[in-house]
């Protein structure tokens, strides 16, 4: 058991802060029936038209590059509650 404690990757000072804030910032956008979703699909760049194939439930779509701490990237994050 030593052995695999000793293989794992270290976080990095601070990440814990760094996914709050992002979190943070993504649920400050969400109306009240968004704040606890059932699923959430991630849409990277090229695969944004799902949410076009989504026809029931609330979507909200935040731009990566306005999420603290989220890599720049021209996909775009999307919420569906189902």
């Amino acid at each position: 058991m030593a052995a695999v404690m000793d293989s794992a990757p270290a976080i990095p000072p601070g990440i814990f802060q760094t996914a709050t804030e992002s979190a943070s910032f993504i649920r400050s956008k969400l109306p009240d029936e968004l704040q606890t979703p059932r699923v959430a699909i991630v849409c990277g760049s090229g695969l944004g038209g799902i949410a076009s194939t989504i026809n029931e439930g609330v979507k909200v779509e935040i731009a990566y590059q306005d999420i603290p701490h989220f890599p720049r990237s021209t996909g775009e994050l999307l919420v569906v509650v189902h």
